[in-house]
């Protein structure tokens, strides 16, 4: 949780689209039913009139993807992600070198609000490849564990899986934390973006709505749950041109499994036995 880079990258960054398989199979399964539909569309066309006003546009399904976590008091997201990465360095500063970098990510995340203070635990493990320039790659791969401390949810605390010893601080972050945070890139890409609905496609036995964004240079998609509009899918494609690092980001984030507002548990904010736990500062966590 405290790669701050990596993960605000991955938060961010997501992979060219995917294609859209199934929706010809969602086209309302009514093919055997020649005669029923005949005496229901033959009143001057009302049944397809009410379903054209059944059907959501782009920005009403991300209105709904907004109220949703607007509305919420607890999240739990087990999820996915992957990315690719690379950048040109300018000439003057050839000790560091062009590079290209894979990422791939699997997290477990809990976020419960409760008294007026939120609990967040969180379990990411991120594994690196950076190849750089002459073919040489380094590769690395680290799992995180970081949540709120049941004691004083104003502190925070973390440690890499394996260590002896963790780092408890003060949390300011999620002391200003709300659900409605999460909604915002959502209402960016709404009141900023160029939204079109491509389809529907069927992720991870999630039937979802595909929605594709334009804004300031990314381009964007989303694949929203039909039922609960929660974002199962999330992918981005971003290139930069500067005038010293180049570069493009692709990236990817897929849900596994989630659930909205579940049971509070108090265990999952306690140090385990083995765990040595010493007050620090934020910058003591970051490797």
């Amino acid at each position: 949780m405290r790669k701050v880079m990596l993960t605000g990258l991955l938060s961010t960054a997501v992979l060219l689209g995917a294609c859209s398989d199934g929706e010809d199979e969602n086209t309302n399964g009514d093919n055997g039913n020649t005669n029923n539909e005949q005496e229901e569309t033959n009143d001057n066309g009302d049944n397809n009139a009410s379903n054209e006003e059944d059907d959501l546009t782009a920005e009403e399904i991300m209105e709904e993807v907004i109220a949703l976590y607007n509305g919420l008091e607890g999240l739990y997201v087990e999820a996915e992600g992957s990315g690719d990465v690379s950048f040109e360095m300018p000439e003057d500063e050839e000790e560091i070198g062009d590079a290209e970098m894979d990422l791939n990510t699997s997290s477990k995340e809990w976020n419960f609000m409760q008294d007026g203070m939120i609990y967040n635990r969180s379990e990411v493990m991120i594994a690196i490849g950076v190849e750089e320039e002459g073919g040489e790659t380094a590769e690395e791969e680290t799992t995180t564990i970081s949540f709120t401390d049941i004691d004083d949810p104003n502190y925070a605390i973390t440690y890499e899986e394996g260590d002896e010893e963790a780092v408890r601080y003060e949390d300011e972050i999620t002391q200003d934390f709300t659900f409605s945070m999460m909604a915002e890139p959502y209402q960016d890409v709404l009141d900023n973006g160029s939204l079109t609905l491509v389809g529907e496609e069927e992720i991870n036995g999630y039937q979802t709505y595909n929605v594709e964004a334009e804004q300031d240079g990314e381009t964007m998609s989303f694949w929203i749950d039909q039922e609960t509009f929660f974002p199962i899918k999330e992918t981005m494609k971003e290139s930069n041109e500067g005038e010293t690092v180049e570069g493009s980001v692709e990236a990817e984030d897929t849900v596994i499994d989630f659930e909205l507002n579940p049971t509070f548990d108090e265990s999952a904010f306690v140090a385990p036995d083995d765990l040595t736990v010493e007050d620090g500062e934020l910058a003591d966590t970051i490797q």
